[in-house]
């Protein structure tokens, strides 16, 4: 009951709308038919948007479609930010440890993963080795980059 209420005083109030809009345009020809259209669509469409025949959330809000896309954006910028940091972290480690392994007369390739922290967690080396500076590379990187010997892959 209270449905036919509220939708007899909706086309009532967009009826009294339509007729004060009409009003303000008496008298002047071309806005007069213009305002006759206008409001004759209005109530039209005040008037059958219940039945589901014409619904108003038919046209997108831009502002929401707007704060979708500057979401998205937002994330993938910060999607993107993460990657070159962790490439540009994974790059400076690696080539912290090459300056080591050269230093101990190694040469290796080098492999570094990243902890979703950013901090070194895992590394892997190839080349061949000696056992002393196996060992003194081994106790730089747990030392001094915090990966203990259990996370060092040495692969010859």
């Amino acid at each position: 009951m209270s449905a036919i209420r509220d939708y007899v005083l909706t086309i009532v109030s967009a009826a009294m709308l339509c007729a004060i809009l009409k009003s303000i345009s008496t008298g002047k020809k071309g806005i007069e038919k213009i305002m006759g259209l206008v409001t004759g669509i209005f109530l039209l469409a005040t008037g059958l948007r219940p039945f589901g025949i014409f619904e108003f959330s038919q046209w997108d809000n831009p502002i929401e479609r707007y704060r979708g896309q500057a979401e998205h954006i937002a994330m993938q910028a910060q999607q993107d930010a993460q990657s070159q940091l962790e490439a540009q972290i994974q790059g400076q480690t690696q080539e912290y440890i090459l300056d080591k392994a050269n230093t101990l007369g190694m040469s290796l390739e080098i492999q570094v993963e990243l902890d979703d922290r950013f901090l070194p967690w895992r590394v892997t080396l190839k080349g061949p080795v000696s056992p002393y500076a196996r060992q003194q590379l081994k106790e730089v990187l747990e030392d001094e980059l915090g990966i203990p010997e259990e996370r060092q892959v040495w692969q010859k």
